[in-house]
């Protein structure tokens, strides 16, 4: 599940989604500067490389380091605000995507529901910064289950039921 969200999020984001973008290459994959949009293939094909892009993956490699709380407390702070840039950045790449008009309604859906997640998260960094929140439970309390990830991941499956092979939906 925390894949599915760094995904969009990170699609984006998520993952997010998540060079910076992953989304970058041919018109097609991109969504086309010419304002033209993804076919489905190609949607999905921006979406898988999203969700493999350096930063995403860095962000769950992250998440599962700051959860556990193996970190010094500086390395908390610096990790906790270098895995929130990551998920904003696969987020920004999804955002950039021009979806087909079949599911343009699902892919701003998800893009509102993962932009709620990273203001959860950008909140979670300003208090790890001030001291408030130490990683481990405590973090992972604060950075896991957001009904706005629940969303998110509802999304996902809508996605599925479309037919849409997204990696991040468990296709």
């Amino acid at each position: 599940m925390w894949r599915s969200l760094v995904a969009g999020l990170l699609l984006a984001g998520v993952l997010v989604g998540c060079g910076g973008s992953g989304a970058g290459g041919s018109g097609e994959e991109a969504g086309g500067g010419d304002g033209s949009r993804l076919s489905r293939r190609g949607y999905e094909r921006a979406v898988a490389q999203i969700v493999e892009s350096r930063p995403v993956r860095e962000a769950e490699r992250l998440f599962y380091r700051l959860a556990a709380g193996d970190v010094t407390a500086a390395e908390c702070r610096a990790e906790t605000g270098r895995f929130v840039r990551d998920v904003g950045s696969g987020i920004d790449a999804v955002a950039k995507l021009n979806p087909p008009a079949e599911v343009a309604g699902l892919h701003a859906r998800f893009l509102i529901a993962a932009r709620g997640t990273e203001r959860k998260l950008r909140r979670l960094a300003e208090d790890v910064s001030a001291g408030n929140v130490r990683c481990g439970p405590q973090w992972n309390s604060r950075a896991y289950g957001l009904p706005s990830t629940d969303r998110a991941v509802a999304i996902l499956a809508e996605y599925a039921r479309r037919g849409y092979r997204i990696a991040i939906n468990g296709e």
